[in-house]
């Protein structure tokens, strides 16, 4: 009897197997694709599960199961896998499989079918990062790639934020988020843009499980000007309560207490050779004011050293010994912040390690500290009068010039007794300045000699001013594909930037333009606007999903001067127009002097975000603008 039932039992096993087997070669639900899930979508998120847990202040377990439907070509990114990994996470395990849109089994994932390479840019001088990566590479749509994959983890400053969908075009069917944690281990939580499912329950462990779901989320389709995708995507924000790091602990009860923890990174970084202090003394001696003294060391540090980023456990968040920089003459965004400030010191002026989000990134929860939300280091230089901003990893940046990248948000002041929010400069529409003085001469055949002249301000500076900084060949070959002239030959041009906090950079540029005017009969047609033309512009008023950004306030202004042709008499010019709203005001006039028309512009653009509702009346305003930019003068001949 025992071997009978011993045979059973094998039997049992086997048949168990062979369905396991069968079951994974065959999986038909793939071949069905909700009709409710297609709209927009490029991929669909068939199944997304993520379990965390977290059984110390350093130790975690990440365990991932993903199957991704990708329905045409511009879903192939998505069915991309990218797993990091450092010194403080490992891969325990990693596999996939790619089903056909009959949903058979036609590929196994082997973990030997990853690519695994160093995961850190060419400004980077040594890092641990490294990363798994791959690709499908499948051409009969649709298909379907699962990937399941382990990684364990040593150190952790934050839980990986939960995005079910990570973009344009993805829709969902459905996916879970698992989070197991003692009890003791305190972490906080907010879900974003979502209503998702909730439940928690104790394990067998005596640990806490908390469950979160979502089903059916429909792609979202791309619109020009959307916010940034934090603000729609559905996810979940995990930040622990307490963390450990690489040998570092910490807290993020506050943002003063993530401060607490950079500070304390910082003491003792800051000792500089005395040959350096005599140097730094050598230059400032002679300055009167404390604002001179800290652009000389600003210009010193600039011409001294140059950015390579150091990404190496906690070097990834502790600068490098301002001796060391000193001594290489390298560092990244926290080594150069931290060596900028050391030479500051070293004359009797304080500063405060800066961190912020740069870019894309910003600070926006004031109430929910994390690092997820910073990724840039500056330098702030409280003065008398006045507080300086030092981007200290662009050695070609204006003393005290912040940039498009590091304006108008908060930022996180470094001090001994914590972090404090503060706020960027914010710039205005008299900051953010555009001036444009064009001269034309058209001569009867319709080609043109003419001088354009451009000043840039503010957040505009880096448009001109950092042109400055390739080789010229490169700059006219730019001037060539970006100046809005047909037919443009450009015989002279010079580059000019001045100016420090709000520098000012100028373009000069003499040119020949074929065919400016375009001749039909006895008249010829000069459009009025070429230079500068509103650049935001919407193609359909039809229903808006997300809210509009205009990215930031700005004012343009432009004069034109067309010189008519001999032989030639004006015809027509347009009216002068005033357009008020909301969003923004536009004029200009145009007039006859002297055988000239003389053309005069002015927009101002108000930047922010237009709530969707008032999208209809934002697309007729700069559809107003478009059409008049549109406008020419029309020339007959006598």
């Amino acid at each position: 009897m025992r071997f009978i039932y011993s045979k059973i039992i094998v039997l049992f096993f086997f048949f168990m197997v062979c369905f396991a087997t069968n079951a994974q070669k065959l999986k038909p639900e793939y071949a069905i694709i909700p009709d409710s899930l297609k709209k927009n979508a490029d991929v669909i998120i068939r199944v997304y599960n993520t379990e965390i847990e977290r059984s110390s202040l350093s130790k975690m377990t990440h365990k991932i199961f993903i199957a991704i439907t990708v329905i045409n070509k511009k879903g192939d990114y998505d069915a991309r896998i990218f797993i990091p990994y450092d010194k403080q996470s490992k891969v325990i395990s990693v596999g996939g499989r790619i089903y056909n849109s009959a949903g058979a089994l036609t590929r196994t994932i082997k973990p030997s079918d990853f690519y695994d390479t160093s995961n850190y840019s060419d400004v980077e001088l040594f890092s641990d990062n490294r990363i798994k990566v791959y690709s499908p590479n499948v051409k009969d749509y649709p298909y379907t790639v699962e990937y399941d994959y382990e990684i364990s983890y040593s150190g952790h400053l934050h839980i990986e934020s939960w995005y079910p969908a990570d973009g344009i075009g993805v829709a969902v069917q459905k996916a879970s988020l698992k989070f197991i944690t003692p009890p003791n281990l305190d972490f906080k939580v907010r879900s974003f843009n979502y209503s998702f499912g909730y439940k928690k329950e104790s394990n067998s462990r005596n640990l806490d499980v908390h469950h979160w779901t979502i089903k059916n989320l429909q792609a979202f389709k791309s619109e020009s000007y959307m916010p940034d995708s934090r603000s729609w995507l559905p996810h979940i924000l995990l930040v622990p309560g307490k963390f450990e790091f690489d040998g570092s602990t910490g807290e993020l009860s506050s943002w003063n207490s993530l401060g607490l923890w950079s500070s304390n990174l910082l003491k003792g970084r800051m000792i500089l050779p005395e040959s350096t202090v005599l140097k730094i003394k050598e230059i400032t001696n002679n300055l009167q004011t404390d604002r001179d003294k800290v652009k000389a060391v600003y210009e010193y540090m600039q011409n001294k050293t140059r950015y390579i980023n150091i990404s190496y456990g906690i070097g990834g968040f502790q600068p490098l010994m301002a001796s060391d920089v000193d001594k290489y003459g390298y560092g990244d965004c926290k080594a150069l912040s931290n060596y900028t400030a050391a030479l500051l010191k070293s004359i009797g002026i304080p500063s405060n390690y800066t961190v912020i989000g740069a870019g894309s990134s910003k600070i926006k929860l004031l109430d929910l500290p994390s690092f997820t939300e910073a990724n840039h280091v500056i330098l702030t230089v409280p003065l008398a009068n006045d507080t300086i901003w030092l981007e200290c990893t662009n050695p070609h940046s204006p003393f005290g010039y912040v940039g498009s990248g590091n304006a108008n948000r908060k930022a996180l002041l470094i001090s001994d007794d914590g972090g404090h929010l503060i706020n960027m400069p914010n710039y205005s529409a008299a900051d953010n300045t555009f001036q444009k003085k064009f001269v034309v001469e058209i001569a009867s055949d319709g080609n043109a000699l003419g001088n354009l002249h451009i000043k840039s301000n503010g957040l505009f500076f880096g448009e001109i001013g950092y042109l400055k900084l390739a080789p010229e060949s490169d700059q006219k070959d730019y001037l060539l594909k970006n100046l809005p002239i047909n037919n443009l030959s450009i015989e002279k041009f010079e580059i000019f930037t001045n100016g420090d906090v709000k520098p000012e950079a100028t373009l000069n540029v003499k040119f020949k333009a074929a065919k400016y005017g375009d001749i039909s009969g006895n008249r010829m047609f000069v459009p009025l606007n070429n230079i500068d033309k509103s650049n935001i512009s919407f193609q359909s008023k039809k229903d808006r999903f997300f809210d509009v950004v205009i990215p930031y306030n700005r004012t343009n202004f432009a004069q034109s001067e067309f010189i008519i042709p001999p032989g030639f008499e004006i015809e027509f010019i347009p009216k002068s127009e005033t357009v008020d709203s909301p969003f923004g005001n536009y004029s200009f006039t145009c007039e006859k002097m002297d055988g000239k028309v003389i053309y005069s512009r002015k927009f101002i653009i108000n930047g922010g975000t237009v709530k969707k509702e008032n999208y209809p009346e934002l697309y007729d305003f700069f559809h107003k603008i478009g059409t008049l930019d549109n406008a020419k003068i029309v020339l007959k001949k006598l």
